[in-house]
């Protein structure tokens, strides 16, 4: 699993999504899992919610669910809902640019999305269903 946490960083990074990020030059606000605790908006922390295998006698593949969490503190949803767009836009059907270490993804899709304001914070959940072939 961590190739694929390694190749969506790594994707993410190069993206406008992993631009709306950027806090300095090489230090971006996206994180696996948890964030640190003194991180300051906006920030994005992805995480595995399900993978099943999924194989055939000639093939050996992965169906994953990851969720992206969003954060914002500002007074509109703009900057969530943007970092939303930018994130849909990276990842949507764009298998042919993940590159996963020793494997190959062939399915990219947004599978479900939330937006809530929880204590003057915007967070927005957005799921999205990878397929790959596992190397061999």
């Amino acid at each position: 699993m961590e190739a694929l946490f390694d190749a969506l960083y790594n994707y993410l990074i190069t993206t406008p999504f992993g631009e709306l990020l950027a806090e300095e030059e090489e230090e971006y606000k996206l994180y696996n899992t948890e964030a640190p605790e003194e991180v300051t908006s906006p920030y994005a922390v992805y995480q595995l919610v399900t993978s099943v295998p999924d194989w055939t006698f000639v093939e050996r593949n992965e169906d994953v669910l990851i969720q992206f969490n969003l954060f914002s503190e500002n007074d509109t949803c703009e900057e969530v809902s943007d970092l939303a767009a930018a994130l849909c836009d990276a990842l949507e059907f764009q298998d042919s640019e993940l590159v996963i270490e020793s494997a190959k993804a062939f399915s990219l899709t947004k599978v479900a999305s939330l937006l809530s304001k929880v204590d003057g914070i915007w967070c927005g959940n957005i799921t999205f269903r990878i397929i790959y072939k596992k190397g061999d």
